[in-house]
């Protein structure tokens, strides 16, 4: 079948933020967590690079642009902005402590690494001179 539900793509430390939005997302519109209970590192993207998460920032992924999930989500798109606002909010606050996420929700320890790039602000790598 055809992939459902949304997550929140970041780097390392940023799993909480990603998936209060997430939570925020699912408690609305009913669609499943993808991921590490709704936490995605970037490497897991189809994406070779998302360079805006490489900078600290944080990527919602609401839902895929096909039946069923846009089915629930076009009706609820209001909620579901009121969702992200609110979850935004609580992540600003400080409010978001890892270490109250269930047992559950915390990323299992097989979640890739970090990239060369989010070590290293840049190029993310070294060019040769001379070829």
């Amino acid at each position: 079948g055809r992939a459902t539900g949304g997550a929140g793509f970041g780097r390392r430390g940023t799993e909480a933020g990603c998936r209060r939005l997430a939570r925020g997302v699912k408690d609305v519109l009913g669609l499943k967590l993808r991921g590490a209970v709704g936490y995605k590192h970037p490497a897991e993207s189809q994406h070779p690079s998302l360079g805006f998460c490489n900078a600290g920032g944080l990527l919602l992924e609401v839902c895929f642009m096909f039946a069923p999930d846009l089915d629930v989500y076009l009706p609820k798109k209001k909620e579901v902005a009121v969702a992200i606002a609110q979850a935004m909010m609580t992540i600003a606050a400080g409010k978001d402590d890892p270490a109250g996420a269930d047992a559950s929700e915390r990323t299992p320890r097989s979640a890739p690494r970090s990239t060369r790039a989010e070590r290293k602000p840049g190029r993310g790598g070294r060019r040769r001179r001379g070829r």
